[in-house]
């Protein structure tokens, strides 16, 4: 538990925990206003392409 692959995996983790409560938190995942499978599918997966947009977008402000 005290090598540095377990410090470069609990990292790992902690980003990608990251990740997935983004969304819930900002925007707002786990109130969708739709009813249906493929209305929700479709409503998440457009919150999760805004997500990445915005991460792309800052990400090509700050590198320009």
């Amino acid at each position: 538990m005290n090598s540095e692959r377990h410090y470069l995996l609990s990292n790992f983790r902690a980003g990608v925990e990251g990740i997935v409560s983004a969304p819930r938190r900002g925007f707002k995942i786990d109130d969708i206003p739709v009813r249906g499978l493929v209305r929700s599918k479709i409503w998440i997966h457009a919150k999760i392409m805004a997500y990445n947009f915005k991460a792309v977008t800052k990400y090509r402000a700050k590198i320009a």
